[in-house]
C-alpha cells in the first residue's frame, strides 16, 4: 500500500512536470530509446512501479518482449544497437552519478552517435524518469495501480 498520495498533495508541481514529460515526448531522440532510458533507470533505482508502467508503455508502443526482458543484461545483448548501448551507458553513468563523474571517453562515444541536442534531451529523460523514481519509491506506489488511469492494460502483462 502506498504511503501518501504524493500525485494529489503536489497536483500543482506535477502538472508542471507534465511540460517537461511533453518536452521528451516531442524530442528528436527515438522514441525507442527514450523509453528503453526510463526502463533502465527505473531498475536501476530500484523502482518497482516505474519500471512495470514503463515495460508496459514499451509493449504497447511495439517493443519486443525479448529486448525488455534483456535490458538488464544489455552489455551482453546482441538484441541492442550501438547507439542503444551507449544510451544505456550513459543512463547508468548520469542516474549513478554519485559513483563518479561521467567520464569523457563516454561523452566523446554519445558523440558518435547523437547530436548535441540529443544529448541533452536524453539527459533531460534520465533526470525526470529519476525525479519520478525518487516518488514512486519513497512513498512505495503500487505496481500496476494506475494501469486503467494510464490505458496499460492493453499490454497485456500482468
Amino acid at each position: 500500500m502506498p504511503r501518501l498520495n504524493y500525485f494529489a498533495l503536489a497536483m500543482p508541481a506535477f502538472q508542471h512536470l507534465g511540460a517537461l514529460d511533453q518536452y521528451c515526448k516531442k524530442s528528436s531522440v527515438d522514441q525507442t530509446i527514450m523509453r528503453l532510458v526510463q526502463i533502465y533507470a527505473s531498475q536501476l533505482n530500484g523502482c518497482a512501479f516505474c519500471v512495470d508502467i514503463h515495460c508496459k508503455e514499451a509493449k504497447i508502443a511495439g517493443e519486443r518482449e525479448l529486448r525488455i526482458y534483456h535490458v538488464p543484461v544489455w552489455e551482453e545483448s546482441p538484441l541492442f544497437s550501438d547507439k542503444e548501448k551507449a544510451a544505456f551507458e550513459w543512463t547508468k553513468a548520469v542516474t549513478l552519478i554519485n559513483q563518479g563523474p561521467v567520464s569523457d571517453e563516454l561523452f566523446q562515444k554519445m558523440q558518435q552517435h547523437f547530436s548535441d541536442q540529443e544529448i541533452v534531451d536524453l539527459n533531460m529523460q534520465i533526470a525526470f524518469i529519476n525525479l519520478f523514481n525518487r516518488f514512486a519509491a519513497t512513498f512505495k506506489s503500487v505496481p500496476g495501480e494506475r494501469d486503467k488511469v494510464l490505458g496499460l492494460e492493453k499490454a497485456n502483462l500482468s
